[in-house]
């Protein structure tokens, strides 16, 4: 029983909090405690993106150096054509379609529909269906690759100062392909010492070829009638028909000459990549005759039936969509060895053109390949500005500068070109001239060199006597290259661009 409180007495203080004391201060701490994790999630998820955005950037510009790096050693002077004789190598740059004659970016985007229910274009993606070949020489330290050494059944690591490299974009990857030029390794490889790898010297089997070598090589017909590899030197390869992926065969048979891989078909994947070249599916129809295979790319049913850089890299039907390598190449080796970056949105190569003129529009100096670009008229009638890095072909007009047509029309019969196909810059090679073959079927062989007028134009072995002439007969002065990538979860974009002058001082 409660002992009543007497007048004047002090009633004693509680010695504890009511239940809904005790529920309000655990709900108050529940929210703060919810407000803090919340603003640490946040942070967290800031500071992840902004990690993941700066190790982009940092590939980004490593990538760039590795190109600086390769454009800084070329080893050719860049005025075609080039004789053998000198050993100075090659540069070749191929435009794709996408950038020719003001054609805009074949990408759309997906995931944002207009009012009609199509995709809009996407202007994040930019000309992706480059490529960039030449020989280089290393500046600080020398190229590294592999090599099988024949005499003990081994695969061993081979330096040399200078090396074939090709970069190209397979989708949304950007991919960096090298082979030694490294005559050295000959005493490893060639273990019978005969001057070439017999069949038997290729590997445990000849369609694993390079999944041993990144070796510069170019096929030779042995005396026995079979097929040898000779390691190739820089006059090899100033040859186009020596170089990596490129066709062989005779200059007058039928889908060789002038050899090149978009020649018969392989566009719409640029060049394959090191895995492909490893794996038995694929590689021993390039070492059996040098013909890359011709690929009609299926798309997928809707409504991924076009190409987008974001979402649907690989729309076609023959392409693995997670790797982006063709679905034949069987067992894969050295996957992801010649990968340099993901995630590309760009990978757009242009030529600079001395003579492109330059416009104005509202009072704003454009270029060509800039939106709103106008074409002037062709002719010396129009003074205005000239100069200006620009694609190959930008107006599908030979008449207005060095590169705004698609080529030598020689050069373009001999491709079977036609509109809206690729061009290409070749420092090329002048032994066709002088190889006895009669490459353009008129006037017999050699006409350029044989010493007679052969077309009656009163001029001796004049450059339209030439049989086989460069697709540009003009000096590349300079190239500048533009790299595009986007980090998927901030989707946040970088870009660098590269410029680089080829002609010495």
């Amino acid at each position: 029983m409660n002992r009543p409180i007497r007048q004047g007495q002090v009633r004693p203080a509680r010695s504890g909090f009511t239940l809904i004391e005790i529920l309000l201060a655990t709900v108050i701490a529940l929210i703060m405690l919810g407000a803090v994790v919340t603003v640490f999630a946040s942070v967290m998820e800031s500071i992840t993106q902004t990690r993941a955005v700066l190790e982009t950037a940092d590939r980004l510009r490593s990538a760039a150096e590795l190109l600086r790096s390769d454009l800084r050693g070329l080893t050719v002077i860049p005025v075609p054509p080039r004789d053998p004789a000198d050993n100075e190598g090659y540069l070749e740059y191929t435009e794709g379609p996408t950038g020719q004659a003001g054609s805009p970016p074949v990408a759309v985007n997906l995931d944002d529909l207009d009012p009609n229910g199509a995709p809009w274009p996407d202007s994040t993606v930019g000309d992706l269906d480059d490529m960039l070949m030449l020989t280089a020489r290393a500046a600080d330290r020398p190229f590294v690759g592999r090599c099988r050494n024949n005499l003990t059944n081994t695969v061993i690591t081979v330096e040399s100062d200078v090396a074939e490299v090709a970069w190209f974009v397979r989708g949304d990857r950007l991919y960096r392909r090298q082979r030694l030029v490294a005559p050295k390794v000959a005493s490893v490889a060639d273990a019978n010492g005969n001057g070439h790898l017999d069949p038997g010297e290729w590997g445990d089997a000849p369609q694993n070829f390079h999944r041993y070598f990144d070796i510069a090589l170019h096929p030779q017909t042995l005396p026995n009638g079979g097929v040898g590899w000779t390691f190739s030197t820089l006059g090899d390869l100033t040859k186009p028909e020596n170089r990596y992926a490129h066709q062989t065969g005779s200059p007058n048979s039928a889908g060789a000459y002038p050899f090149h891989p978009h020649r018969i078909g392989w566009q719409p994947l640029g060049l394959p990549t090191l895995a492909e070249s490893a794996s038995a599916g694929m590689a021993s129809t390039w070492l059996a005759s040098g013909i890359l295979p011709p690929q009609t790319l299926t798309p997928r049913p809707a409504p991924y039936d076009a190409f987008d850089a974001w979402t649907n890299p690989y729309p076609a039907a023959e392409v693995d969509e997670r790797t982006g390598l063709l679905r034949t190449v069987g067992q894969v080796f050295r996957e992801g060895e010649d990968l340099v970056l993901t995630n590309v949105l760009s990978f757009d190569v242009k030529i600079w053109d001395p003579t492109a003129p330059l416009n104005a529009v509202n009072n704003d100096v454009v270029k060509p390949g800039d939106p709103g670009y106008p074409l002037p008229p062709p002719g010396p009638a129009a003074a205005v500005p000239r100069g200006a890095f620009v694609d190959l072909n930008y107006a599908n007009n030979p008449g207005i500068s060095a590169f705004s047509g698609p080529g030598d029309s020689e050069f373009l019969a001999r491709w079977g070109w036609a509109a809206g196909q690729s061009c290409v810059y070749d420092t090329w090679s002048n032994h066709y001239e002088r190889d006895g073959l009669d490459q353009d079927g008129t006037l017999g062989p050699d006409q350029g060199t044989d010493g007679f007028d052969n077309n009656n134009d009163g001029r001796v072995d004049d450059a339209a006597e030439r049989e086989a002439p460069p697709p540009y007969a003009v000096p590349c002065r300079g190239l500048q290259i533009v790299i595009r990538v986007f980090e998927p979860d901030s989707r946040q974009i970088r870009q660098v661009t590269v410029v680089q002058d080829l002609l010495p001082k």
